[in-house]
């Protein structure tokens, strides 16, 4: 890894193929120093998952702009890449959605949405997780409130760069980055317009 990362085996469901499965405990030895990874990582002749993160310091983000009489709310996104499939849920737990795919520096248009709609977009982008990452974020749609969820449209440079060596399964949507977050206030202009 080239950027400072945690990373964990992840829990699978149980086949004849997988080692750390949701039916035994996980019983392995792993080291990871600076870029070496060692141990039980990586075995032979098995499927497996690996869960990585990462912080990475920007300033990109999706900004609260003042709201329409309408009350229908307005973002812009400052974010580097496009976003598709944009929802948002009020305070009040009202769903909007994105009408097009949301480009970086670009308002985002708004339509009215409902749960239906939200509900199957979350199933989908978190379709090929593992069954306890699924479980773990499954609820969120149904708890959050000034919440907005996305997938970027090309997630490319922003995964986090493994072994070329590894072939990891894209699973049936292919690399997905999923984002789940709460806008923030626009900064308010100071005295010189800035």
């Amino acid at each position: 890894m080239d950027e400072p990362t945690f990373i964990s085996p992840a829990v699978m469901n149980t086949s004849r193929w997988t080692h750390f499965d949701d039916s035994s405990s996980l019983g392995a030895t792993f080291r990871y120093v600076g870029k070496d990874m060692g141990g039980d990582w990586f075995q032979s002749r098995s499927e497996q998952a690996h869960y990585a993160q990462t912080i990475r310091p920007t300033r990109a983000r999706i900004e609260r702009l003042s709201q329409g009489e309408d009350e229908k709310p307005r973002f812009f996104s400052s974010i580097d890449f496009g976003l598709r499939d944009f929802f948002y849920i009020s305070e009040s737990g009202k769903i909007w959605k994105a009408d097009s795919e949301v480009r970086a520096g670009q308002e985002i248009e708004l339509v009215e949405s409902d749960k239906e709609a939200l509900t199957a977009f979350w199933n989908s982008a978190r379709a090929d997780f593992t069954t306890p990452l699924k479980a773990k974020i499954g609820k969120l749609v149904d708890q959050e409130t000034d919440t907005f969820f996305a997938l970027a449209s090309s997630p490319g440079d922003q995964l986090i760069p493994t072994l070329r060596s590894i072939r990891w399964n894209k699973g049936s949507n292919g690399d997905r980055l999923l984002l789940v977050g709460s806008p923030v206030e626009r900064e308010p202009k100071n005295a010189d317009g800035q």
